[in-house]
This record gives structure tokens, sequence and C-alpha cells, in this order.
């Protein structure tokens, strides 16, 4: 029998998530990159951008029909689990999976009514049968999102990374087959809904054989909207925020530039590699601790983690800029580059709304999600209104400062409700130290590049004298450091 104390179950648990979260995104995101890689040698810009408009629209509408019942998921089939309902386990899970695709069902047909009013819609012939295609591949993302909540909550972190793992490669390697084969976004959507569906059809009845299947409840489908219902609002905004930006920019700047906003997004989408494992865990720790009313414990022991990655954002984000040109051609081609004039808007945005994420799961706890919804759709609406004002007498930059603004007001609001919903103990003397440091990264590669030094050169000199300055402030220590590394290997000891 385990000597181990709850809380160091708990930590152990913690740290497992952490490590195979981040095995996960690394391993998926360089998988993405080769696709796009790929795809923009062998696919027209035009037909690029298309393909990248369509896949965001995919990726909204499934984000709208089921983030809502996932999210429900996240919150009730943890308890189901320790109560052994096996039985309320499969009707939660059953009726998420039915309600997400009535509400698909119902967006598409919007989607067939009205088309996309103000798009030069030439360039997509077939319109029906691409919305078809596009209905299908949203379901697809659908069910991996149901079958990834379920491992999630079981805490099975290497059924997560062998699942995503078999996902992003049968994906990739069917989409590229059918997109140097044809050079043709519609086949490409067709050859993504294939790669994508099989692992998730193979997972989805692998979970059925488990816990069964029951019929959908009504008193469950009530439950769940009431929570998820909100959730909707909060969970598909990134994604009908990706989709908005493309159709504005398609509309004001021509169809060829979403595919440039596009390959600006995915370098925007390495900073995921700092910020996605550290909120899945968060989520699933302090879901964990709040449940068994030791949410102040489950603060504690993960303050340190929240620190190391707030630690490694600034530099991040700091290369990523920087090299942005040399990470444009290394990931598709030179045709790309003047992407590198929306890459410091769109990570500056990311940065802002990945540390008021951490706020918006504290609040879900309390199952205030309406309140999240209203100040994510005001967010929304700022941007909406930001871009159509700006980007067709501003451009680029228009495009940028309409993520500023909901970026910022993201951050701002989030804040604000969590503090007063859900504090936790602040630790101001990290503040106060942690805010010169990150100074010194500005100043120190400015004045680099002010007395003759290449901006590569003065960047990455910039990152070491911010490194200096960290350590020197006592931020980050060999003690701190190896007992990061020990709650990662998920050791109490």
């Amino acid at each position: 029998m385990s000597n181990l104390s709850e809380p160091d179950v708990i930590e152990r648990k913690f740290g497992q998530h952490v490590s195979i979260s981040l095995a996960v995104a690394v391993s998926t995101r360089i998988i993405a990159l080769i696709l796009v890689k790929i795809l923009t040698l062998y696919l027209p810009k035009g037909e690029y951008a298309i393909y990248s408009l369509l896949l965001s629209l995919a990726a909204f509408l499934s984000a709208f029909s089921a983030t809502g019942f996932s999210a429900a998921l996240w919150r009730y089939i943890p308890r189901r689990l320790q109560q052994d309902d096996r039985k309320g386990v499969s009707r939660l899970f059953v009726t998420s999976v039915f309600g997400g695709l009535v509400v698909l069902f119902g967006a598409t047909i919007v989607l067939y009514t009205l088309g996309l009013p103000g798009f030069d819609t030439s360039t997509i012939p077939d319109m029906s049968v691409v919305i078809t295609i596009v209905f299908i591949l949203a379901l697809t993302f659908n069910l991996k999102e149901f079958v990834l909540v379920f491992s999630n909550s079981e805490q099975n972190s290497r059924e997560v990374l062998y699942f995503n793992l078999s996902y992003a490669i049968g994906s990739s390697i069917v989409a590229v087959i059918f997109g140097v084969v044809f050079h043709n976004f519609q086949m490409l959507l067709i050859g993504l809904t294939v790669g994508y569906g099989i692992p998730v059809v193979i997972s989805l009845a692998a979970k059925i054989r488990q816990y069964g299947f029951s019929k959908p409840a009504f008193l469950d489908f009530k439950g769940i909207s009431r929570y998820g219902g909100p959730v909707v609002i909060t969970n598909s905004m990134p994604d009908l925020l990706r989709f908005l930006a493309k159709y504005i920019i398609g509309i004001w700047l021509g169809i060829p530039q979403i595919a440039t906003f596009a390959i600006a997004l995915s370098i925007t989408g390495l900073f995921s590699f700092i910020t996605s494992p550290p909120q899945r865990a968060y989520l699933a720790y302090i879901t964990t601790s709040y449940e068994a009313g030791n949410l102040p414990e489950g603060d504690k022991r993960t303050s340190k983690i929240i620190e190391l990655f707030l630690i490694l954002s600034i530099p991040m984000v700091w290369l990523l800029v920087y090299f942005s040109p040399i990470l444009i051609e290394v990931i598709s081609t030179p045709e790309y580059l003047d992407a590198v004039n929306i890459i410091p808007f769109t990570l500056a945005a990311a940065l802002m709304e990945s540390m008021a994420l951490f706020w918006r799961m504290r609040i879900n706890l309390l199952e205030k999600t309406h309140l999240v919804a209203i100040l994510y759709s005001s967010a929304l609406i700022s941007f909406i209104v930001a871009a159509f004002l700006l980007t067709p007498t501003m451009g680029w930059t228009g495009v940028g400062i309409a993520f500023l603004v909901e970026g910022g007001i993201i951050l701002l609001l989030n804040g604000l409700l969590g503090s007063h919903l859900l504090p936790f103990k602040m630790n101001f003397q990290f503040a106060t130290r942690f805010l010169p440091c990150s100074l010194s990264i500005v100043i120190a590669t400015f004045f680099l590049q002010h007395i003759g030094y290449s901006n590569y050169w003065a960047a990455i000199a910039g990152v070491a004298i911010y490194g200096i300055a960290i350590y020197a402030a006592n931020l980050l220590r060999i003690n701190h450091i190896r007992q990061i590394i020990r709650i990662l290997r998920g050791s109490p000891n």
C-alpha cells in the first residue's frame, strides 16, 4: 500500500498531467507545422487561404456546438467516476454527444441559409457541398473533444497522449496525400475529415464498450445546459475570433491575405508550448482540490508552476517576435513573410488571454459561467467594431489593434471578476521582482539594437540579461528548479 498522503497523491497526478500535456502540446504542434510547410509548398496561396478559412469555420461550429457540453463533462464526470456510477457516466456522455450533434446540425442549417455575406464566394464553387464537408469535419472535432474530456477526467494521461498522436499523425498523412495529389482545398478538407475520423471512431467505440451505452436523459441535458450554455460563448470565442478575423481580412485586404494571417497564427500557436500544459494541468488540479474542499492547499501547491511558466512566457514571446521572419520561412515560404506585420499583436493578445484563463477557470468552479459569457461577449463585440473600423484604413495594424483591444478587455475583466468571486493569496513579492526583470529584456534589446547589433543577436542578448535578472532577483534558483522537476516527475520526495 502506498504511504503517500492525499496532497502528495494529488501532486503526483498533477505532475504527470503537466508532463503528458507538455508532450502532447509539443508533438502535435510539430506535426501541425510540418503539415503547414507541405501544404504551403504545394497549394496555391489562394487555395490555402480558402482552406484556412473553412477550417476555422469548422473549428468554430465545433466549439459552438460542443464546448458547452464538454465543459459540463469536465465539471460533473469526475464526481460520478468517484462514485463509481458507470451508468451515470455513460448517460452523461451520450447526452452530451447527442446534444452537441443537435446544436451542430442547427448551426449548419443557419449557415446554409445565410452563406458568407459580403465575401467573394466565387472562389468557393459548390458552396452547399463545401458546407456539408465542413459539417462532417466539425462533427469529428466534436467527438474528439468529448473523448479527450472523458480521458482527462479519468486522469488517463497516457491515453490522452496516444490519442492525440494518432489523431494528429493520421489526419496529417491523409491530408498531405489528398493535398499533394489534388492541389484543391475541397479534397484537402475531405482528407482531413477521413484522417481525423478514424482514431475518433475507434476511441469512441472503446469508451462505449467500457461504460456501456445509455439513452440520453432530459434531466442530464437540463443540468448540462444550465452550466454549459453560457460556457459556449467563452469557449467558442477564440475560434469565432479567428474565423471573423480571416473573414474581415478576406473582405478588406483580399483573400490571399487570409493565408498570410493563418501563418501568423501558426507562429503564435508556438506560444502554446508554454501556456497549454500548465492551463490543462491547473484545471484538472484545482477542480479536484475544489471538489475535495481543499482549494487553498491546491493554490499553494500550484503557485510555483504558474510562476515558472509566467517567467518563461516573456522570453518566449520576445524571441518569437524577433525570429518570426526566420520561422515563417521554416514553416512556409517567403511568399508569407508579410505575416511579420501582425505577429507582435497576436502574440501580445495571446499572452494576455493566457493570463486571464487562470482566473476564468476559477470563476467556472463557482458555476458563474453566465458572467464570464457576458465578459467574453463584450470583448468579442469590441474586436468586431475595432476591426471593421480600423482595417480598411490601417491594414494589418488595424487588425492588430483590434486584437490588443480584445485581449486587454479579457485580461482586465477576468482579473476583476475573479478577484471578487474566488480570490487567492497573491504573491506580491514575486510581482514586484518580476516586473523589473521583464522590463530588462526590453531595455537591453533596444539598447543593443541602437548601438548596432542585429535584431537577432540583440534579442538573444536581451533574453540572456533577463535570465540573469531573474536569477539575481531570486525568482528561479536551483532549489526551485529541483522542486518543479520533482512535481513534473510526479515524485513527492
